[in-house]
């Protein structure tokens, strides 16, 4: 199947797809290539070995199968299949019939491209990243707990976004992450309390499951591939009456919460699971790791960033 000219960067990788991506378009040869294939009505039981199986709540998010030929099969639940070849150059995306338009590119920018990235030996936070004067900070925890609205928060005061909802992790010294997506998925409300101090150039649009896309880096710009030095990692805490505090972690802390907030849970993979455990291992060592209590709005306080900068400074 021929595949369409359009090839984007995001996480150290070079995708080709036949359908638009939210990430800056570039002229590479592509690391793996994407195409749709045929919505299908029902999504037949899998079949295989299962490398990791995510259940919440007793329903079933998403699960990865490999059968004898080494190809895998990644499933999320009610949303899509990944039919993905051995070498993992090749995915063939089947929606379902249900899903609505404009899920591919949701699909494929946060869930297929963080497994792409564990296949290829690295870790995935379920985190936002911002940088600021040459320091990024990372904000690590599950949905909906204000890892966007606090990169966007960040960038208000003058940062610059690396990426959302997704952090590869790069075993360097000092360890660095990849740049990503280039806006923020922000819930209408926070977006429409960010709005009028986000730069004129921040426009917003809406994405297929209601987000509001904030457009917070300049695509134009050439990605940073030697990644972004890490300075700290930050787990908010939000609540409409807490404190504005800032804390650190003690070592075993700080590694308990890394390995709390992989982008993919549900690893069954011993080799994967070792390899986040080593390289949380590595971060909480070298990296501090901060909670930060922050009053919740809309409104949000002006002080918030400051606060954050604060920390990590001392």
């Amino acid at each position: 199947m021929t595949v369409h000219p359009r090839r984007y960067r995001a996480y150290g990788l070079t995708i080709g797809t036949d359908f638009p991506m939210h990430l800056p378009a570039v002229d590479r040869e592509p690391d793996v290539v994407i195409f749709t294939g045929q919505r299908v009505e029902d999504q037949p039981a899998l079949a295989g070995e299962i490398l990791l199986d995510h259940i919440e709540r007793g329903e079933h998010w998403y699960s990865l199968a490999r059968d004898q030929s080494g190809a895998l099969l990644f499933r999320i639940y009610g949303m899509c299949d990944f039919v993905i070849d051995a070498d993992h150059t090749r995915v063939e995306l089947r929606m379902r019939s249900s899903a609505p338009d404009g899920m591919d590119a949701i699909m494929v920018g946060g869930a297929l491209l963080s497994l792409l990235l564990y296949l290829r030996g690295q870790t995935v936070l379920h985190a936002s990243a911002i940088r600021l004067n040459g320091r990024s900070i990372a904000f690590m925890g599950r949905s909906g707990q204000g890892k966007s609205t606090l990169a966007a928060l960040m960038c208000q005061a003058g940062a610059e976004l690396i990426t959302d909802d997704v952090v590869a992790v790069r075993s360097t010294a000092p360890p660095s992450i990849e740049v990503g997506t280039p806006e923020v998925r922000l819930r209408p409300t926070a977006a429409a309390s960010l709005a009028t101090s986000l730069s004129p150039g921040s426009p917003v649009d809406r994405s297929a499951d209601s987000r509001d896309l904030v457009m917070l880096r300049d695509v134009t710009k050439a990605d940073d591939d030697h990644g972004s030095p890490l300075a700290a990692l930050v787990i908010p805490f939000p609540r409409r009456d807490a404190v504005l505090k800032v804390e650190q972690l003690s070592p075993t802390e700080a590694l308990m919460s890394i390995v709390s907030y992989p982008r993919l849970l549900g690893w069954r993979d011993s080799a994967v699971l070792q390899r986040h455990f080593e390289i949380a291992a590595g971060l909480a060592r070298t990296v501090p790791v901060f909670v930060g209590h922050v009053p919740w709005g809309p409104p949000f306080r002006d002080d918030i960033a400051s606060a954050i900068w604060d920390a990590v400074d001392r």
